[in-house]
C-alpha cells in the first residue's frame, strides 16, 4: 500500500499531457511539454503556438497574438519572451540576431542589435524596467506612444487603443502581453516601483477623468505621459510628442 501511495503521488507531480493530444488537431504530439505563456495550457512543442483553425500544429482557445517574427511561416515551438527586447517569439525565432539571420531563425532584437547596421548594442531592458515605446502611424507626422513594464512574468504593454483618428470617440485603454503594433523606438527608465494592479487601477481612474479620445488633445501621448509621471518619471525625461500645438506639456 505504501508503494501505491508513492506511485500515485509521483503521477500527480508529473506535468499534464498536451491538451491537444488526440483532440482538435489530428497531428501527433512532438517534443517536450510545457505551459503556454499566453493562456497557461499544457502543450507540446508541436502544439506550442496559438492556432485557431490552422492546417496543422498550434493549440486552440489561446489569447490572440503569436510569435512577433515577420516570418511566421517558419515558426516552431512554444512561445517565450525575449530577454532583451519587448517581444514574444517561438523557439525557432527566439535567439537574438540580425536582419539577415531572421530567415534562418532568430529575430532582430532591438535591445541587443542596431536594426539598421546589425551592430550589437550595449543596452538592454532589465526585469521590472519601465519602458517608453513609440512607432509612427502616419508618415513623418503622427506617433503612437505607450508604456511597457518588463515584469518577471513577461512584458506587459499599457496603451490607448486610439491610433490618430480625427473623430472624437469613447476613450479605450488596454493592458496586454502584446502591443497593438511593434515599437520602432524605446527608452528604458529603470525599475518600476508600482505593481501591475496599481497601474490597472490608475488606468480606470484616468479613463473616468478622460472619457473622450481627442487626437492632439487627449490621446495615446497624453496617456503615456500621465502614466510615466504616475510611475515616477519626470516630464523632462519623457521623449517629446509629434509637435501638436495642443500638447499639454
Amino acid at each position: 500500500q505504501q508503494t501505491n501511495k508513492h506511485n500515485n503521488r509521483s503521477r500527480r507531480l508529473n506535468i499534464m499531457p498536451c491538451r491537444e493530444k488526440g483532440g482538435y488537431f489530428s497531428a501527433s504530439c512532438e517534443g517536450s511539454e510545457g505551459s503556454c505563456i499566453k493562456c497557461g495550457a499544457t502543450v507540446c512543442d508541436y502544439h506550442g503556438l496559438p492556432n485557431e483553425g490552422g492546417a496543422q500544429g498550434g493549440h486552440s482557445g489561446c489569447i490572440k497574438g503569436g510569435c512577433d517574427s515577420d516570418t511566421q511561416i517558419t515558426c516552431k515551438g512554444r512561445l517565450a519572451s525575449c530577454d532583451g527586447c519587448p517581444y514574444t517569439y517561438c523557439r525557432y525565432h527566439r535567439k537574438p540576431g540580425t536582419a539577415t539571420s531572421q530567415v534562418t531563425g532568430g529575430h532582430v532584437c532591438s535591445a541587443l542589435t542596431d536594426v539598421a547596421s546589425g551592430a550589437k548594442k550595449d543596452t538592454s531592458i532589465g526585469t521590472n524596467d519601465i519602458v517608453f515605446m513609440q512607432r509612427t502611424i502616419a508618415v513623418g507626422t503622427v506617433r503612437h506612444q505607450w508604456v511597457a513594464v518588463k515584469w518577471k512574468s513577461g512584458m506587459m504593454h499599457y496603451e490607448v487603443k486610439g491610433m490618430g483618428e480625427l473623430k472624437d470617440a469613447p476613450m479605450k485603454v488596454q493592458d496586454s502581453s502584446s502591443p497593438i503594433g511593434p515599437p520602432e523606438e524605446y527608452v528604458a527608465f529603470g525599475p518600476c516601483k508600482k505593481t501591475h494592479a496599481m497601474i490597472r487601477a490608475w488606468m480606470a481612474v484616468w479613463v473616468q477623468a478622460n472619457p473622450t479620445y481627442k487626437v492632439g488633445r487627449v490621446d495615446c501621448q497624453t496617456f503615456t505621459t500621465d502614466l510615466l509621471v504616475f510611475l515616477g518619471i519626470s516630464k523632462e525625461r519623457i521623449p517629446a510628442g509629434d509637435g501638436y500645438a495642443f500638447r499639454p506639456w
